[in-house]
């Protein structure tokens, strides 16, 4: 009963920090919602004694790598952000810079869309990362400069 407290708790402090990164890295909203669930769902089967941040986000990833394959969803994906990005709902109620910077995301290789998610959502450290994608440290502080470097560039295009 103890280990579901505090398996529950695990999940309640960490829950927005991981719908963000599935955010970032589905792009779509529904998505996000469905891969939320079912990554919680999957890691309290899975791994009901063991909280660990990176293994959450592990089994994120591979879920939503699963999605990607089951339903070839890139396509699909791109279609959800770019409606998502033109309701005029949303711009009407202030949300046009969160729709630039999902457009934006989207235009980034899958990599270093995971990458920014993992860094900006996730608030992972380097070290954190670098468990979940097997990349060394380094390797991670460079990828990361240089998309969001990238993504700053698509940014200021996008607005002219």
């Amino acid at each position: 009963m103890n280990s579901n407290r505090s398996l529950r708790s695990f999940f309640e402090e960490n829950s927005g920090r991981l719908f963000g990164y599935l955010m970032k890295l589905s792009g779509c909203r529904e998505d996000a919602e469905d891969l939320y669930q079912e990554c919680f769902l999957k890691y309290a089967q899975n791994y009901p004694d063991n909280h660990s941040l990176p293994l959450l986000y592990t089994v994120a990833k591979s879920l939503f790598i699963d999605l990607k394959r089951k339903s070839r969803v890139h396509d699909e994906l791109t279609e959800c952000t770019e409606k998502h990005a033109e309701s005029p709902e949303e711009i009407y109620s202030g949300k046009e810079e969160n729709n630039i910077l999902t457009r934006a995301l989207s235009m980034l290789d899958e990599d270093e869309r995971e990458l920014i998610s993992l860094c900006s959502s996730g608030g992972m450290k380097y070290a954190e990362i670098s468990s979940i994608t097997g990349l060394s440290e380094a390797n991670i502080k460079v990828k990361i400069h240089r998309a969001r470097k990238k993504l700053k560039e698509i940014i200021s295009e996008n607005r002219k």
